[in-house]
């Protein structure tokens, strides 16, 4: 077997190899900082934008982002805004997707 034609094979094991991580391997994604929330500063809760229907809030609102929540310590309106922040299991390929917003994140809210 030439030089050649073993760099050949070597090449399309990695390739293969590589796509395999890039379209099956699952990675934990979480919210990116930049999450849309809602801090209550009355109750002293955060709330996700799509589990405020169902949250008690008062008048005392503030529209902000995952960042600023996390450097409070303000815990979670509901069960709902817990879950909603669970991070999930998902491919670099549909994490490169969100990214280029070919594909709705679960935290574009």
């Amino acid at each position: 077997m030439s030089t050649k034609v073993k760099w050949l094979s070597f090449t399309i094991v990695i390739l293969i190899i590589l796509l395999g991580v890039f379209f099956f391997v699952p990675f934990k994604q979480t919210p990116p900082d930049n999450t849309r929330m809602i801090l209550d500063h009355e109750t002293k809760t955060y709330i996700a934008p799509i589990c405020f229907e169902e949250s008690i809030a008062s008048n005392f609102l503030e529209e902000t982002t995952l960042k600023k929540v996390k450097e409070t310590d303000y815990k979670a309106s509901t069960k709902c805004t817990k879950e909603a922040l669970e991070g999930k299991q998902t491919t670099l390929f549909i994490m490169l997707a969100e990214k280029l917003g070919i594909v709705k994140s679960k935290w574009d809210w």
